[in-house]
């Protein structure tokens, strides 16, 4: 399995995955709960969506959602959100089944393969803002996976996503196309490789991961 076009995406993250695991941070915050996992040498014999734990590029795909601040530094699993400032959110998506199963009946390839992301409108000292996303396809098994990104504040803040921030990039024509609001509902929107139609094939080759920003703001009044 070709993980070598990746490098350009997803270049700095075992980085930043090593830097969270030696800060001791919660790492796996998602699910299902002890669903099956894989290795790159023996990649899944249906469809799955980041179920390989020792992904060379990436390493444990299962803690695919992390944030920042926007441009700045490393992604993380937890955050401190400051007003007037705007953060990042990346979602990675990696179809585990084997290449040698796009082939033929194509049961390799994920059907109606989607994106839903799940945002706190508001977050409250002493809160644990959660920040989720699900990625599902139809013939997936399980159906559906989710993790999550943590953020925190000293103050009330309320969050609001930056139109038009929400990118997929791939190898694939889907590359820097830019996903509706719809992302945000739970229905999601649709992934892809060669169209955002939801047909997803299997192998690191066809993976990718979307980003969007979100705006704080410091709002006048107290959120109830």
């Amino acid at each position: 399995m070709s993980i070598k076009k990746l490098g350009v995406f997803f270049a700095g993250i075992a980085l930043s995955l090593l830097t969270l695991l030696l800060a001791g941070s919660s790492v796996f915050a998602g699910g299902p709960a002890n669903r099956p996992t894989f290795t790159s040498a023996n990649p899944a014999d249906h469809v799955v969506f980041n179920a390989i734990t020792d992904n060379p590029v990436y390493g444990d795909e299962r803690n695919f959602v992390l944030i920042r601040e926007a441009g700045q530094g490393a992604y993380q699993n937890e955050i401190k959100l400051q007003p007037g400032k705007e953060y990042e959110v990346r979602t990675y998506f990696h179809n585990n089944a084997k290449s040698s199963l796009n082939t033929g009946e194509g049961t390799g390839i994920a059907r109606n393969a989607r994106i839903s992301a799940d945002v706190p409108s508001a977050v409250k000292p002493g809160e644990r803002g959660r920040i989720t996303s699900t990625l599902s396809a139809s013939n997936a098994n399980p159906q559906q996976v989710w993790d999550e990104a943590y953020i925190t504040a000293d103050s009330t803040v309320s969050l609001r996503y930056v139109p038009g921030s929400a990118v997929v990039r791939s190898n694939g024509a889907i590359n820097g196309q830019v996903l509706p609001s719809s992302l945000f509902t739970p229905e999601g929107t649709f992934l892809g490789y060669s169209a955002l139609n939801g047909a997803l094939p299997g192998c690191a080759d066809f993976a990718g991961y979307v980003t969007y920003r979100l705006a704080v703001d410091q709002p006048a009044f107290e959120v109830t």
